[in-house]
Formats: C-alpha cells, structure tokens, sequence
C-alpha cells in the first residue's frame, strides 16, 4: 500500500459516487494534503482486519516538505515529525497483530516527479538539481536512527 495522507468523506446519496470529501480539519502539506500521520496506522488496521490479515507491505508513504538547505543543512522539520507519527502509527498496527513485512519511506531522493516536475521536494536527500551535489536532511538522519535502532522510543 502507498499512503500520504486521509480523506475524509460523507455519505452523499445526491451524487453519483454516494457521497462527498469533506473539508480537511488539519493543517495541509506543499501537497494540499492533511497533515495525518495516525491515518498510516488506521489505514493498516482497516485493511489488516478488513481482509483477515493480509501481509502489508508500505511501499511509499512520507511527506513533500519544501525546506532549501540553510549553511548546508536542511531542517525538515515537518517531515521528521509526520515520520515519526507515520511510524508510531505503524508500530501501533503491529503491536495491533497487522502483519507487516516492510515499510519505504517515500522517497530517498528529491526527483522528478511526473506530474509535478521538480517542484516539490518529496526526497530524504536534498538534490541541487544543477550539480546533483545532495545533503541528507534531518529526516534522512532521523530515519537512519530508526533504522540502526529498528525502531524508536514512543
């Protein structure tokens, strides 16, 4: 599964799908999306229970966060703390009895993305597209520690 964010909908029997977004109740993304980290956890939950525990796989999910590097840092705050929310959320899926067997954040690099070209900057590692020169930003040192740790504190 791939997840960014939530959309919450409505029933809505005047439209042809049966119902409606709803307007978002958190604060949005560079994406225009909710900032929901507990959705990754809700989302595995459902879909764990929903289909009798299928093995999980969370091959994309993370945060556009378009911090530029300052004296060759990047602090990317937001991404570091909807991270660690995303993961406390899967880690409470697990504890939950979900059988997930992987987890990618989304993504290592900044990059080209398709529709979007290179305005948004989706990567752990920052790219200077001119020269390629990258600086790993604060998440990309936050996930390393989860990594080494396999896990973090909650």
């Amino acid at each position: 599964m791939n997840l960014y964010s939530r959309q919450v909908v409505r029933a809505d029997a005047e439209r042809g799908v049966g119902y409606r977004a709803v307007e978002p109740t958190l604060p949005l993304t560079d994406m225009g999306y909710e900032a929901a980290p507990h959705a990754l956890g809700d989302f595995i939950r459902f879909v764990s229970h929903e289909y009798d525990g299928p093995r999980i796989y969370v091959t994309e999910n993370g945060v556009s966060d378009p911090t530029p590097p300052k004296d060759g840092v990047v602090d990317d705050r937001l991404r570091v703390e909807l991270l660690r929310g995303f993961l406390e959320g899967l880690a409470g899926a697990i504890d939950d009895g979900a059988d997930v067997r992987a987890y990618y954040v989304w993504s290592l690099l900044d990059n080209f993305e398709w529709a979007l070209g290179y305005s948004r900057r989706f990567g752990i590692v920052w790219v200077d597209y001119e020269t390629q020169a990258r600086i790993p930003k604060a998440s990309a040192c936050f996930f390393a520690g989860v990594i080494r740790r396999n896990g973090f504190e909650r």
